[in-house]
């Protein structure tokens, strides 16, 4: 029912909560933590900052959750598009350069994750 209209935000609120006391509390992941891992800072092995604990909080929780939601959005805008019976298309300019850019900023995104991996 209602719940699953807003699957994502309540995700997010776990997420949120979850992540953001593991880090806070372990310097790590949620899932960092059960593999008793630990994110020191690289020079000197030391606890993270608390600046760095929330860069690493919306690297964990917000950066994904806006990147589910940009895609569904794509993907509803591709419906609406490649549907035969709506022949007119009724799209904001601004849906319509989202839907023109989206693929290119993925695949920058996409290629830098995986840049960084190494």
């Amino acid at each position: 029912g209602r719940l699953w209209i807003v699957r994502d935000e309540m995700f997010l609120l776990v997420s949120a909560v979850m992540e953001g006391y593991s880090v806070s509390h372990y310097d790590a992941s949620f899932s960092e933590h059960f593999y008793n891992l630990k994110r020191v800072h690289e020079s000197d092995g030391t606890q993270l900052t608390k600046r760095v604990q929330v860069f690493s909080w919306l690297l964990l929780v917000i950066i994904p959750y806006l990147r589910v939601k940009l895609e569904n959005y794509y993907l509803m805008i591709k419906e609406i598009r490649d549907d035969p019976d709506n022949s007119s298309h009724d799209l904001s300019l601004l849906s319509h350069y989202f839907f023109k850019i989206y693929p290119a900023v993925y695949f920058v995104w996409e290629v830098s994750c995986e840049v960084c991996k190494y």
